[in-house]
């Protein structure tokens, strides 16, 4: 009787450290953490990236890239964004100059653009770039400043 209890008892402390241990690893999972030399590499709504970009102004190591034309770009673009043409013939050859441990938000008219470009930074080697789904058209949509 004494063996069954002591059996039952050890069965519930192992239980109780299994859920302990679970609720530990999944808390840690969702923190956006990444293992030194991994790459961040994702799409982000217009309300999470005009948040990033209010986090990190003044910070030299976030770029906030447009890949659409320059004609594109003088009918409106967000504010400190840098022009880097999709259609150049030389484009890759811009991105690969690119400093691949700054943080950069791209982000095109209506996204396609941008997406093309965020994996070809990826093939590339960069560390972390989002992609802004939706474009300026959706930025737009959503009530959020350009510059013209």
């Amino acid at each position: 009787m004494i063996n069954a209890k002591r059996g039952a008892l050890a069965m519930l402390v192992l239980a109780a450290i299994l859920v302990v241990s679970f609720a530990v690893i999944g808390g840690c999972a969702s923190d956006q953490v990444a293992a030194p030399g991994a790459q961040i590499i994702q799409d982000v709504s217009t309300v999470e990236a005009n948040s990033m970009i209010r986090d990190h102004q003044g910070d030299a190591d976030f770029v906030l890239l447009d890949v659409r034309t320059s004609e594109e770009y003088a009918d409106g673009h967000l504010e400190g964004s840098v022009l880097i043409d999709y259609y150049s013939e030389t484009f890759s050859d811009q991105l690969d100059e690119l400093d691949k441990t700054k943080s950069y938000v791209i982000y095109c008219r209506s996204g396609g653009r941008s997406g093309r470009a965020h994996d070809i930074m990826r093939n590339l080697g960069f560390e972390e770039v989002y992609n802004v789904l939706g474009g300026i058209l959706q930025w737009e949509a959503d009530g959020l400043p350009i510059v013209e």
